[in-house]
């Protein structure tokens, strides 16, 4: 009832976030978050706080207030300097989102901070505790895995709400890669590593989930701040849990290596696997982790050799009537590179209306779509490919027997499927009796499909089987025609 008391007083209304009024703001926030804490060890009193609204709306406001109040910030840190100052982020896990009822969680976030933040302050709320623990290394010398860890949870249970494509437009991607970077650069400490390994093993999960829903764009801001170097530090908490060992085979066996077909990801690979190199990080790895690095990087080396050193140099600058290379990216975006503000800002009259377009278009969930550069790339992959192919091609068409017939690479599996039964977008654009097609994925499901009609058509009262030798032979013979795309 002390509490109830003191949560309708500090919540009066008033101002969006009245704990604002409050004098001292650290002293307030830290007596409310370790008198919760305890309240959450006794479960009759957990309970009571789950089922009462106001406290709940209290802790969530807490949950912001610990971002957005600079002057709090600066309190907690004088108080607590030597330690770790209290956080809300286990709060707000343990009272709201243990209820495993998104729905239920989604309208209490939205109620507690409307005509306040929004959706969009809660997804920046949400990465900015992610990004402070990331800064907090620096500060005490170690990692708050422990808070992290909770941060990390919390930040999962919101992309089940409305909240998922914001907090991928707001970079979320690239903030969890930052944190994996962080935590594996630290001294392994056998106090903690079940708790880091935990880390570890969420941060992969996480990216193995989302590193590509939001398309080429979070992959590549991911690998530029680190991926495969976070990853292959990762290896002394990876022996600790082999669920963590398993999620991080994923991401190196099959995920990343689906998108080497686009150029943009192959230069940042190219990067990564030097500066690998050049830190010898091989050197320390164990032989189970080694293996999986290995596939890897010789997958990555058949791909690189289809790329010229200039594809896989920095990428041009994207400034009117300029082509060198580019060392900055827009901050909207993330996508358009440029060579110095001058360019970014004489380019902004045609970018501007993209970039807000492609902006929105990621907060709404639609992946921005793929940079001609890339689909380019992946098209001199498809043919490459398909020379590789022909043979056992053919041999399936002439198996098959029948008529129409088609080919085509699935780049959205991996490794990529061969196959002669085209999907129906393919099948509804041939004009003739043969065609070959490939599949370019663009984000989790967002597929982009390309094809090439042969344009041979079985003339009356000929047999299937002339018709497909005819085809057999002119593919055999010539070179594989340029695709353009049906969806």
């Amino acid at each position: 009832m002390g509490l109830l008391y003191y949560c309708r007083a500090l919540l009066r209304t008033g101002t969006p976030v009245a704990l604002l009024e409050i004098d001292s703001p650290a002293h307030t926030f830290t007596a409310m978050v370790t008198l919760l804490r305890m309240y959450a060890e006794v479960d009759s009193l957990a309970a009571l706080v789950r089922n009462t609204r106001e406290v709940l709306s209290l802790i969530i406001k807490l949950w912001v207030f610990e971002i957005w109040h600079t002057h709090l910030s600066t309190q907690l840190a004088e108080m607590f300097r030597d330690s770790y100052p209290p956080t809300s982020a286990g709060l707000l896990h343990f009272y709201l989102f243990t209820r495993r009822d998104p729905d239920s969680y989604s309208a209490m976030l939205d109620s507690a901070l409307e005509g306040s933040l929004g959706r969009q302050g809660i997804a920046l709320v949400a990465l900015e505790h992610i990004r402070r623990n990331t800064v907090a290394c620096t500060q005490y010398q170690k990692i708050p895995v422990e808070n992290m860890r909770t941060n990390l949870l919390n930040l999962t249970c919101l992309h089940s709400t409305p909240l998922h494509s914001l907090l991928l437009s707001q970079n979320s991607v690239r903030i969890v890669t930052e944190a994996l970077v962080v935590i594996t650069s630290a001294p392994f400490d056998s106090a903690n590593a079940e708790t880091t390994a935990d880390c570890v093993q969420q941060i992969c999960e996480y990216l193995h989930k989302y590193i590509a829903s939001d398309g080429l764009n979070s992959l590549n801001q991911s690998l530029e701040v680190g991926l495969l170097v976070g990853l292959l530090k990762a290896h002394p908490w990876l022996s600790v849990k082999k669920s963590a060992f398993d999620v991080f085979t994923a991401l190196l066996a099959a995920h990343v290596p689906r998108y080497f077909i686009y150029i943009s990801v192959l230069r940042q690979v190219h990067k990564s696997i030097d500066i690998i190199q050049q830190l010898g990080l091989k050197d320390a790895m164990p032989e189970v982790c080694l293996e999986v690095w290995h596939a890897f990087e010789k997958y990555a080396g058949v791909r690189l050799n289809l790329a010229s050193a200039a594809e896989l140099g920095l990428a041009s600058c994207r400034g009117s009537e300029c082509s060198e290379p580019s060392s900055m990216r827009c901050s909207g975006c993330w996508e358009a590179a440029y060579c110095s503000k001058a360019c970014q800002m004489a380019a902004w009259s045609t970018h501007g209306a993209i970039c807000t377009a492609r902006m929105h278009g990621r907060q709404n969930g639609i992946p921005p779509d793929l940079g001609e550069e890339d689909i380019q790339f992946a098209l001199r992959v498809a043919q490459h490919d398909f020379e590789e192919n022909k043979a056992a091609i053919c041999a399936k068409w002439t198996d098959d027997g029948k008529l129409p017939i088609s080919a085509g690479i699935d780049y959205s599996m991996f490794p990529p499927t061969v196959g002669i039964d085209p999907p129906s977008v393919v099948r509804e654009q041939m004009s003739s009796d043969a065609a070959i097609y490939t599949i370019l994925p663009q984000g989790t499901t967002e597929k982009e499909y390309y094809m090439c009609d042969l344009g041979l058509t079985r003339g009356a009262g000929d047999p299937d089987d002339e018709t497909i030798k005819v085809v057999i032979q002119m593919v055999g013979t010539q070179p594989v025609p340029a695709f353009f795309r049906v969806n």
